[in-house]
């Protein structure tokens, strides 16, 4: 298929060509290359544990690439005469990330563009589950009719957990010599594959499965837009229709919470639902106004919608049969409208000040249908009884700023700014916040050699909060809501600085550095984050003459550090002050307590070119980074909280040498060696196991993302062919 693809497009290059040269263009060349590769890898993963783990995962590597061992082609082709031009671009071809890009038009009447962009994002490979059926939407335990009673992962199936995309599409723009235009954009994204979701098999803290649910999405979108562009302007009109396409929107699964003697019904969750999106907008451009200023605009208003059925049943252990659960509707309409609209003036009243005025404003109404349903329980949140209802989340948003620079001199200029942004929101705990920020900026370049720039920011953020817990008290565990602040939208002053210099202390001797420090303090948290630091420091150096030998060297540091406080409650109910963090109770497993959570990461780097000769170029780089996390804590009772030693501690290091030789005018010979050794580490997995706990409680896992250190090694070599 991919050879055939390959044939297809040169064909269509070849066409396009003829056509250039019957329209009388005889003076249409092209120069450029085209390049056959062949690579070698070799990996080596962590041993498998018999029993424990699935076996050989290399997904790590892959995650976003293919490494593996094959042919790949590149080309690079560019076209141009007296009317048309075309450029065509390619490079992994062959392979699961390739990428082609093909423009040309004609000067000033038309353009256009082809492309075809593979994405792949692999999770796991060889992991193992005690479901057969994996990349349908039909799951069912292995183990005969009484169901999940293969509880050996050594004898479970193996598959692979990831996913293709293909984005294939065009676009067209005429205009003919004129201010105005017309534009066509069509595109079609086919996702395949697998990925990985977790079913509960009974109520949260219960056993739980990880499952493989399918994958196989459709998105097509057409975009058409007509305008006019000119130097004094511009203006715009567009439409987009966006339609999203799901072939699995269910999952059905063997449930393990039970038995399965004579076949248990199966359960099941609900997938992505096929939805579609339509947006309209406009926008527009004055320039040469007065006082040297700028206008612009622009308008957007987009629908989304969706329908799909509502589930009114779920699977129970009496039986196990279906229990009802009928809510006021059978079917599900979700209508999202969202509407934007902007301002922005920029002004230069006078050589030394420039001046930006700005305005956003965001709306999104959710008017999906409201679903309500009755419960056996009060299940339904604080003192709201057995009749529950979805909340509809609504939004809008308003932003106002200033921008104001100015040059002393060519040598140092002063900037500063406000800007003032309002949310509103139906959210359960806080539905207003107003940030105000203001910044100010000098930068400075009086001395040849040097030029650096200082940036401090300031940021006040305050919310209404709002959380009602109806008529608990401090005997309920709901009433500790009262104090949990979020820290997405709780009081907070932000304090921020940024400090970057250059430095050309001699000839083919540059230095860099650049640091950053940000502190926040969540004001009135008493549950929740209450302050967070973050500091960077970045340094780069090259030295030498690049005709000759230049080696270039960076490092990079950063600390972030977050303060926690928690309250520990067991119970929906207890005695007096258990749900109140503020009341002094503590018992053996009601308290308060604290954590520091730290994570550290350093670079660093080093790469040289060295023209060895006048047909040799000798390339290499070496990096080297750590990612370091770890918590610790603290409680109200002095109860043994360990802390966690490794947080998703991460060891990377990559070496690529690489030696491009040319041969003659024409070719062109690249060789390459790369080495990456990956080691990961956190406590989450530690003594990872497939199976956890034993009978109806048991719970099954696959191995992603639990076993991903590798060590691999390539070898490649491509010849080009210029002309």
């Amino acid at each position: 298929m991919k050879r055939k693809q390959m044939a297809i497009l040169l064909a269509n290059l070849c066409c396009i060509s003829s056509v250039l040269a019957a329209d009388g263009d005889d003076t249409f060349t092209f120069s450029g290359s085209v390049g056959v590769g062949v690579q070698g890898s070799g990996v080596s993963t962590q041993s498998p544990t018999p029993g424990a783990r699935p076996g050989d995962d290399k997904s790590k590597l892959n995650e976003y690439r293919d490494l593996g061992s094959g042919l790949f082609g590149t080309f690079d082709v560019q076209g141009r005469g007296n009317q048309y031009w075309l450029n065509a671009f390619g490079e992994n071809l062959s392979r699961d990330d390739q990428y082609i890009d093909l423009t040309g038009g004609k000067y000033g009447v038309f353009k256009y563009q082809l492309w075809d962009k593979k994405i792949i994002h692999n999770y796991g490979f060889d992991l193992v589950t005690p479901y057969a059926g994996v990349g349908t939407s039909t799951l069912t335990a292995t183990g005969g009719a009484a169901g999940f009673t293969n509880t050996n992962p050594a004898n479970w199936n193996k598959f692979d957990l990831g996913y293709k995309r293909d984005n294939r599409g065009g676009m067209f723009e005429f205009s003919n010599n004129s201010p105005w235009y017309l534009r066509v954009d069509a595109n079609q994204v086919l996702t395949n594959g697998t990925k990985l979701v977790s079913a509960a098999f009974a109520s949260p803290g219960g056993p739980f499965a990880d499952l493989a649910a399918p994958v196989d999405y459709k998105t097509q979108n057409f975009t058409g837009e007509a305008g006019y562009s000119s130097k004094r302007g511009h203006f715009a009109v567009n439409y987009t229709h966006s339609q999203f396409f799901n072939s699995n929107p269910f999952l059905n699964f063997s449930n393990g919470n039970f038995s399965n003697a004579g076949g248990a019904p199966l359960d099941r969750i609900t997938l992505l639902p096929n939805n579609t999106q339509n947006k309209w907008g406009t926008n527009g451009m004055i320039k040469d106004l007065p006082l040297g200023s700028t206008l612009s605009g622009r308008l957007t208003y987009a629908q989304l919608t969706s329908d799909a059925g509502v589930e009114q049943r779920f699977l129970s252990a009496a039986g196990p049969t279906f229990t009802a659960v009928p809510s006021n509707v059978s079917n599900y309409h979700g209508e999202i409208v969202n509407k934007t609209a902007s301002l922005s003036l920029t002004s230069n009243p006078t050589k030394a000040l420039d001046t930006r005025i700005y305005w956003n404003w965001y709306r999104k109404d959710n008017n999906s249908t409201a679903v309500t349903w009755t419960t056996a329980v009060d299940a339904c949140g604080f003192g709201t009884g057995t009749v529950c209802s979805t909340e509809l989340f609504n939004l809008k948003k308003a932003n106002l700023g200033i921008d104001l620079g100015y040059r002393f001199n060519r040598e140092n200029k002063v900037s500063g700014g406000f800007d003032w942004l309002d949310i509103n929101r139906n959210r359960p705990d806080f539905n207003r916040t107003i940030d105000k920020k203001v910044y100010l900026e000098y930068k400075n370049s009086m001395l040849d050699t040097v030029t650096g720039r200082i940036k401090y920011q300031y940021l006040m953020r305050r919310s209404t909060f709002v959380t009602d817990v109806g008529t608990a008290t401090s005997v309920n565990s709901a009433f500790i809501e009262l104090f949990v602040k979020r820290f997405d939208a709780a009081n907070v002053d932000q304090h921020q600085v940024k400090f970057a210099a250059d430095w050309s202390p001699q000839p083919m001797l540059d230095l860099g550095v650049e640091t950053i420090y940000k502190h926040n303090n969540f004001r009135e948290t008493q549950i929740g984050r209450t302050k967070d630091r973050r500091a960077e420091v970045f340094l780069n150096g090259s030295y030498g003459d690049p005709k000759v030998f230049r080696v270039n060297v960076f490092f990079d540091t950063e600390f972030i550090n977050y303060d926690s406080s928690h309250r520990a409650i067991t119970g929906a109910v207890g005695p007096v002050g258990s749900g109140d963090p503020n009341s002094g109770f503590a018992a053996a497993a009601t308290y308060n307590w604290t954590a520091k959570a730290y994570e550290r990461n350093w670079a660093l780097g080093t790469g040289a070119d060295w023209p060895y000769s006048d047909r040799m170029m000798l390339k290499g780089s070496l990096i080297y980074s750590i990612s370091d996390g770890n918590t610790d804590f603290a409680s109200q009772t002095g109860a043994s909280l360990l802390p966690l030693p490794s947080l998703d501690n991460t060891r990377k290091f990559t070496l690529n040498l690489r030696s491009v030789y040319q041969f003659n005018k024409e070719i062109e010979l690249t060789g390459g060696f790369a080495y990456e050794k990956y080691r990961f580490d956190d406590a989450a997995y530690d003594g990872y196991r497939n199976t956890l706990g034993a009978g109806l409680t048991r719970s099954y896992l696959s191995g992603a993302f639990a076993f991903q250190n590798y060590t691999a090694s390539m070898l490649y070599l491509l010849g080009k062919y210029k002309f």
